[in-house]
């Protein structure tokens, strides 16, 4: 697998990690407007930086065939 910089997925990943940005500097604010709890709205935000940043430097695909690899290697016939 090569991994290759996209420019379109790096935007779309600077924005994801923007929100998750914004929501965590006024969580307070997110939190009452969704009726959570902060702690739930902190985890959540930081959880978007971290998706965002994966997304920016398209590491997504890797961590999928990582993940997955084990389960497609039994099934397709492991070459």
């Amino acid at each position: 697998m090569s991994l290759e910089f996209s420019f379109g997925w790096f935007i779309a990943g600077l924005i994801i990690t923007i929100i998750g940005v914004i929501m965590m500097r006024f969580y307070k604010t997110v939190a009452d407007f969704f009726y959570m709890r902060y702690d739930v709205i902190q985890l959540v935000s930081v959880i978007t930086c971290v998706v965002g940043l994966l997304i920016m430097f398209n590491l997504v695909p890797l961590a999928l065939q990582i993940l997955l690899s084990p389960f497609t290697n039994s099934i397709g016939g492991g070459q």
